[in-house]
């Protein structure tokens, strides 16, 4: 079964992206024609009669032939050349077959299907495991590949990283390792990867959550915001620390102008993010492994500092990340 999914899947290497795209544009236009095309009941009486009349023909025949012309009409036939051998040029396997094998994996991986045991998992993951292999390079280049990848394939990658299961966990943390270290593919997957860091390093290293993070904001007696301040709150604990915004504000009476400030002290922060519950044990090990194999990977601190540290609407990673591995060293 491997060997013949990694037959399929090494097919991409050998297909031109644009020309797969539009081909499989054509054959799902030609499948629902043919699906919504309906055919007419005269047509299948007629094709049922000829089939009886057929069968009652070839009954008939064959109840009142003889031996021996039975015999003599195999003779016949052994000695005819066979014409099988010439037409063995088979098409090779398209984007559409390619395509509908990586559905059917995927959607194997369904922990919520309850149709699907564990033992039906494990051997879809070690097929995504087999196709990956080969295919990891090409995938980006392929829309259609690409999409079932990071929609339902991530989900259920990611869930499946959640089980208690150790033969699972394994095989879902190689086939997401997989996944993140194609260049490529990191371009899709930018979301993708931060949500699997962040939850790792959750697990290996809960946050401290520090009780009433909060915010000191004065108005002015004109309506406007005059300072703001707010608690010392450090970030690489992984909690989201936002800013506060300063606009113009509003008369806090709202009957005119007061001669005093009025100040609106220990506004809540947005709650922080629930905590997971920490990984121990093979768990634990598993974790550190793959986050072991990530780093390894050529210029991993560089791209996590430049895409995600240095986005304001991302997370700190690269901080959270040696953060932790600066606390556990000692």
């Amino acid at each position: 079964m491997h060997v013949l999914v990694r037959t399929v899947f090494s097919r991409l290497a050998f297909l031109s992206p644009s020309d797969a795209e539009k081909g499989l544009e054509e054959d799902e236009s030609q499948i629902n024609a043919r699906r919504e095309a309906p055919v007419p009941s005269e047509a299948l009486k007629s094709e049922q009669e000829e089939n009886s009349t057929e069968q009652k023909t070839a009954s008939t025949s064959q109840a009142t032939t003889p031996i021996s012309s039975c015999k003599h009409r195999l003779n016949i036939q052994t000695n005819v050349p066979s014409n099988r051998g010439r037409c063995t040029a088979f098409a090779p396997y398209g984007l559409l077959s390619i395509r509908e094998l990586l559905r059917v994996v995927i959607n194997l991986l369904d922990p919520t299907d309850p149709l699907h045991t564990d033992s039906i998992r494990l051997t879809a993951l070690g097929i995504l495991n087999s196709a990956l292999e080969v295919s990891s390079i090409y995938l980006a280049s392929f829309p259609s590949l690409c999409n079932i990848i990071t929609d339902r394939g991530c989900k259920f990658l990611f869930q499946l990283a959640c089980s208690e299961s150790l033969p699972i966990l394994y095989l879902s943390l190689r086939v997401i390792t997989i996944l993140f270290q194609e260049d490529s593919m990191l371009k899709q997957l930018k979301l993708q990867q931060e949500l699997f860091l962040s939850f790792t390093l959750d697990r290996l290293a809960p946050p401290v959550i520090p009780n009433g993070p909060k915010f000191h904001l004065s108005v002015g007696s004109k309506g406007h915001a005059g300072s703001a301040s707010r608690s010392s709150f450090s970030s690489r604990h992984g909690v989201a620390s936002p800013e506060p915004s300063v606009t113009n504000g509003h008369s806090v009476s709202g009957d005119g102008p007061d001669d005093g400030d009025s100040s609106i002290d220990e506004t809540p922060a947005p709650p922080p993010r629930l905590g997971v519950q920490p990984a121990r044990g093979e768990t634990k090990e598993l974790l550190l492994e793959t986050l072991a194999h990530m780093a390894r990977q050529r210029g991993f601190f560089a791209n996590l500092w430049v895409n995600y540290d240095c986005d304001k609407n991302c997370e700190d990673l690269f901080e959270r990340l040696i953060s932790y591995l600066t606390r556990v060293s000692h």
